[in-house]
């Protein structure tokens, strides 16, 4: 087979790779998290994706949304983040969710 062949045939299956990941709706990891906090609405579900948390910072990923604490995602501020769960704040009540759990509140 010659080496411009392959070249065509990797191509068009990179590119049907990242058609089906799109339509799948993967984020792309290449793309940034966004930092713009959500508008405020009610019913919301969140779920918390990943928490990392060493000495100098703490940051959850809800949503997908990179937050920090006194940031806001899904209307909810969050209060504090912990190895295992985030604590939420929203309309003068706190919420816990941990890793992996999902909550409508």
């Amino acid at each position: 087979m010659r080496k411009s062949t392959l070249a065509c045939i990797v191509a068009l299956c990179l590119t049907a790779t990242t058609a089906v990941a799109a339509d799948a709706g993967m984020r792309d990891p290449m793309k940034p998290f966004s930092r713009v906090a959500e508008a405020p609405r009610s019913g919301v579900t969140m779920i918390v994706n990943a928490i990392f948390v060493s000495d100098r910072r703490r940051l959850a990923i809800i949503n997908g949304q990179r937050v920090r604490v006194g940031e806001s995602v899904g209307g909810a501020r969050v209060t504090d983040i912990q190895s295992d769960h985030v604590t939420f704040s929203r309309s003068g009540k706190n919420y816990t969710l941990h890793l992996g759990e999902r909550s409508g509140f």
